[in-house]
């Protein structure tokens, strides 16, 4: 029978046990929140990333299809159907004769930073067709701090 009693009175925690506990998780749970916050906040701009790039491409289809890179820059809202985004339009002369850089950069904001995606292509000037290669860049830059990042791919495409 004694040893039943000494059995059941070493069950439990002791006083010293609980606030070890309680000190580990008070130092654990708010790193392991921040982690999964920084995650969610990487994840979100991804995604507008993403979606930044097919508007911009979007874009840019449309302004070499139908020539209207030759009208000049264009600064404006993407519209409702992306609420958030604005683009800007661009050409430039390449070093290449009859040959023309037409570049759209897409902005939008994301947890108080802001962020662009780029996309560019060449075009030729003159009015035998249009034929491009398509170069991605995508920036990122925020107030808050300097830190971007990019990346980029090229590919060369006729049209």
């Amino acid at each position: 029978m004694r040893a039943e009693r000494t059995r059941t009175a070493n069950n439990g925690f002791t006083l010293v046990e609980v606030l070890a506990g309680m000190l580990f998780m008070a130092i654990v749970l708010p790193v392991a929140i921040e982690g999964i916050t920084l995650a969610h906040r990487v994840g979100v701009v991804a995604d507008k990333k993403r979606e930044a790039a097919r508007i911009a491409q979007s874009i840019l289809d449309d302004a070499v299809a139908t020539e209207s890179w030759r009208d000049g820059d264009r600064n404006e809202d993407v519209g409702n159907d992306w609420p958030g985004f604005s683009y800007h339009l661009s050409s430039i002369d390449w070093t290449e004769t009859g040959m023309t850089s037409v570049t759209v950069e897409v902005t939008f904001k994301a947890f108080g930073r802001d962020y662009s995606v780029s996309l560019a292509t060449l075009a030729q000037t003159d009015t035998g067709g249009t034929q491009s290669g398509t170069s991605t860049s995508i920036s990122s830059s925020g107030s808050s701090s300097s830190s971007s990042s990019s990346s980029s791919t090229s590919s060369g495409t006729a049209r």
